[in-house]
């Protein structure tokens, strides 16, 4: 249950009509619901300590509780000015630093004080309507704790480092992001370079090559698993190897390296 706890110094020092404006303020707090709501507030000023803003809007919304429970003192009592002398005495008694941070307290500031006890002076009527600093205030504590979120949120798709910084990467990764039929697929040759063979040769067969390729498409190494047992055929083969077009490998709709065996039948041509 809500309860009202107040020092023996205030009840030592304060007439019995103050001491029940006293206490119809902490009502008003209670009725509002402020204790909670001042809690939430001061945990996302923790949470985002960096932003001025804010802090600036905490400042506001502290201020417009205030308001409001003074305004309810004075619609119970009728008696405006003999509250403002009231506060004014409770600023002489209780020593703004002492204010717990989590009690929305009517001492944070001497310059807040003042400003209530202006506003409890002055001839203006103060009607209970919303503030339009309070709402706008509220509206920018969402948006920066939205802000907050989104980008302390873990990205929906993750680009690999060993190739987010390329050009040709990007693009393929755009390609494969952008119609992800296959999620998964092996490296595969897309245009495959004829081998310059030497001329004159004898024999008849086959040279294999071994071509690692990059999440770009791009081949990154070569090497001879089967060799012809002539080494201008070998390389020749190795060569079309690597001026060959690769698609890459994909595991889950992402470009990976991978590897693809590159193979060259050849018989004698003269």
């Amino acid at each position: 249950m809500p309860a009202i706890v107040i020092p023996k110094q205030l009840l030592k020092a304060l007439a019995p009509l103050d001491l029940q404006s006293v206490i119809a303020h902490e009502r008003a707090h209670i009725r509002r619901h402020d204790t909670i709501s001042n809690l939430i507030q001061r945990l996302i000023e923790a949470w985002l300590f960096f932003n001025p803003w804010v802090r600036i809007a905490g400042t506001y919304l502290a201020k417009e509780r205030e308001s409001a429970c003074d305004d309810w003192v004075v619609e119970k009592t009728g008696s405006p000015d003999e509250y403002a002398a009231c506060l004014a005495m409770l600023a002489q008694i209780v020593k703004p630093k002492n204010a717990p941070i989590l009690t929305p307290s009517a001492f944070r500031s001497r310059h807040a004080l003042v400003a209530r006890i202006e506003r409890l002076g002055s001839k203006e009527p103060r009607p209970l309507t919303v503030n339009p600093y309070v709402v706008g205030g509220i509206v920018m504590l969402f948006a920066v704790l939205t802000l907050a979120l989104q980008a302390l949120s873990p990205a929906l798709a993750v680009t690999p480092a060993a190739y987010a910084g390329s050009p040709s990467a990007r693009d393929a990764a755009s390609a494969v992001a952008a119609a992800c039929a296959h999620p998964n697929s092996d490296a595969l040759v897309v245009t495959a370079a004829p081998p310059l063979l030497p001329h004159g040769f004898k024999v008849t067969g086959y040279v294999t090559v071994a071509v690692t390729i990059a999440p770009s498409g791009r081949v990154v190494h070569t090497a001879i698993l089967h060799s012809s047992g002539n080494t201008d055929i070998d390389n020749a083969v190795a060569a079309a190897a690597r001026q060959s077009k690769y698609s890459p490998k994909i595991v889950n709709c992402t470009p990976v390296q991978g590897s693809y065996v590159f193979r060259a039948d050849f018989a004698p041509n003269g």
